[in-house]
């Protein structure tokens, strides 16, 4: 088996509302937003299934609230994944990795993921970085449910990426490791 590693760097933007963080701006001198700890306040578990190596992505340590109780947490990843190689058609093959986003604690009763581009945005190839030993067919994102027992189902936004080698030479003398990346995701609940 031939694999690849994909390195993507994204901004993961997650909104919710909570209800215990509301305030009339009146009574705090017209203050309709701040920025509080993270650790303060309750955060979806949105993990990325196909995630292979601790990437590089900072600690941001604070998310935004407004007066309506709406929070938004930006928050800077680098995913690192592996995806195995088609080389049946080696020089003109076409690769899909897989990026699968869910939460393993929270129900599709509790959280909904969704995305906030339309298909047509999320093929903005002005909005990826590669470094030119592959290219960016394209990416198709489709939100769904999945279920472990049949009993209980949770959210999910799955994102297939394709590419294309890019350059010949390089593929063969390289050790198979390729970067990618740049593009924003934004999942919303």
């Amino acid at each position: 088996m031939v694999a690849i590693d994909l390195m993507v760097y994204s901004i993961l933007s997650v909104e919710w509302t909570d209800e215990f963080l509301v305030w009339n701006p009146e009574d705090f001198d017209d203050v309709t937003q701040m920025s509080i700890p993270s650790a303060d306040v309750w955060t979806p578990d949105i993990v990325i299934n196909e995630f292979v190596d601790v990437g590089k992505s900072p600690e941001i340590p604070y998310v935004y609230v407004n007066n309506r109780g709406r929070v938004r947490n930006y928050k800077p990843i680098q995913v690192v994944t592996a995806c195995t190689l088609e080389i049946y058609t080696f020089p003109f093959d076409i690769q899909t990795c897989n990026l699968t986003f869910q939460s393993w604690l929270h129900t599709i009763n509790d959280i909904e993921l969704k995305l906030n581009r339309t298909a047509e945005e999320m093929e903005n190839k002005d909005l990826f970085m590669n470094q030119g030993e592959w290219e960016l067919l394209h990416v198709l994102a489709q939100p769904g449910n999945f279920s472990v027992d049949n009993k209980e189902f949770y959210a999910e936004v799955k994102f297939n990426v394709s590419l294309c080698g890019n350059n010949l030479f390089p593929f063969i003398f390289s050790t198979h490791e390729r970067t990618f990346g740049n593009k924003v995701i934004d999942l919303v609940k």
